[in-house]
């Protein structure tokens, strides 16, 4: 997994759709521009953060698309730390995954950008987002 985070880092840098406005006063707004559109499926994750950043814990995501997933949970992890995650729903088996955290917002979660995938994986993925395209 170590092997994952250098490489997703600078995908994250190449990639990062945020631009600042400016708002009211000295507030700022900033505007997430995403590659692709997210669905609203509701699904358990199973966050497994490295041993030397905490234990694993569960959290619940309802935001995803193919390319990473919102984790709504308390317990935030810094930004470019590496994780693996496990996507439990009721339409596909279990789905893991490689991810690296790209922000974190408190009160709101943590957004996860995936990296390695097993093509089941993969799979059970475009199943699970093909089940609730409207």
């Amino acid at each position: 997994m170590k092997d994952v985070a250098p490489k997703l880092e600078e995908e994250v840098k190449q990639e990062t759709f945020q631009e600042t406005l400016s708002g009211v006063g000295a507030r700022a707004i900033r505007v997430e521009r995403r590659r692709r559109s997210r669905h609203k499926v509701w699904v358990d994750v199973v966050v497994i953060p490295p041993e030397d950043v905490g234990e694993p814990f569960w959290a619940t995501s309802e935001d995803i698309c193919f390319d990473g997933l919102l984790v709504s949970a308390r317990k935030l992890l810094p930004a470019q730390t590496p994780l693996s995650l496990l996507i439990c729903n009721h339409y596909t088996p279990t789905i893991r995954v490689d991810a690296v955290v790209v922000h974190r917002v408190r009160g709101v979660g943590m957004g996860c950008r995936f990296g390695t995938m097993s093509k089941s994986a993969r799979r059970h993925l475009y199943q699970l987002l093909q089940a609730h395209w409207v």
